[in-house]
């Protein structure tokens, strides 16, 4: 008789209770794993989700654990690994809750891998998917830095010169848009226009990135117009000011030496005449 208790409380555990305590479990795992990805652990957090996609039963903790694993991979910047890992979850869950999120982020992997063709084909899928303005602004983007970094100059003025005249945009993306046109008219030699977008950055945008580079560029052109006193304030400006790019100073520096030279050289021919 008690043998018979014994097997009956078993099998009442293995049927009934076990699988909720595992699920119980495999939850808790799951939240575990969400702290490491939330406290910016993305390497480790990367291995829990991938150990929860092969050890859990839970199919929602299996499609939440293949999500962020690829997220953990594009946040530690391995973004070909992060592409196979979302396209395994678009393979394995093709109505996945994180259908639109993982588009994009596939999109904005191989734009960040400098696969620029592959940016640019998913980025403009995405927007055929979901044409939403306002996520499209930002897509757009993408897409016309995909051309610039391709040398299409042609192709990416025309989305960056739409993009600035939509009053919807905001003044830091706006500055952000106006930066690459100020680029592009730079490389194609259009240097007074370039100078003026540039001028216009530095005293009305309020971001230290786009600020820094536009005076670098800004003493660039003064340097090749010989206005040699403008071009070494400028540099002396970066170089002294905290928070700049250490390849800017490294330039910055170099053309500070440069000049110096020249200034040097320029002195002597005057005082020899």
């Amino acid at each position: 008789m008690n043998r018979f208790k014994t097997l009956f409380f078993l099998f009442i555990f293995f049927v009934f209770l076990f699988p909720v305590l595992l699920h119980s479990q495999t939850d808790n795992d799951f939240k575990n794993n969400l702290d490491l990805f939330n406290n910016k652990l993305y390497s480790l957090a990367h291995l829990k989700f991938l150990s929860l996609i092969e050890n859990s039963q839970n199919i929602n903790v299996i499609e939440q654990s293949y999500y962020y694993a690829a997220l953990s991979s594009y946040y530690c910047k391995n973004f070909y690994n992060a592409i196979s890992e979302f396209t395994s979850l678009l393979i394995n869950f093709p109505n996945t809750r994180y259908y639109r999120s993982v588009k994009k982020y596939i999109a904005l992997s191989y734009f960040y891998s400098k696969n620029y063709v592959y940016a640019i084909k998913s980025f403009k899928n995405y927007s055929k998917e979901f044409p939403q303005k306002n996520d499209n602004i930002s897509i757009n983007f993408y897409i016309a830095q995909s051309y610039f970094h391709m040398e299409y100059y042609d192709k990416a003025s025309q989305l960056l010169e739409a993009m600035v005249k939509d009053q919807s945009i905001d003044k830091p993306l706006r500055y952000k848009i106006m930066f690459f046109i100020a680029m592009i008219y730079y490389y194609e030699k259009n240097r007074d226009e370039a100078l003026k977008i540039f001028q216009i950055i530095v005293h009305k945008s309020d971001n230290p990135y786009l600020i820094n580079h536009s005076i670098f560029f800004i003493a660039l052109m003064n340097f090749y117009l010989n206005n040699i006193d403008e071009a070494l304030q400028n540099f002396k400006i970066l170089k002294n000011t905290r928070g700049v790019d250490h390849d800017l100073i490294s330039a910055s520096d170099l053309f500070i030496k440069i000049s110096d030279t020249q200034l040097t050289e320029s002195f002597l021919e005057v005082a020899n005449q």
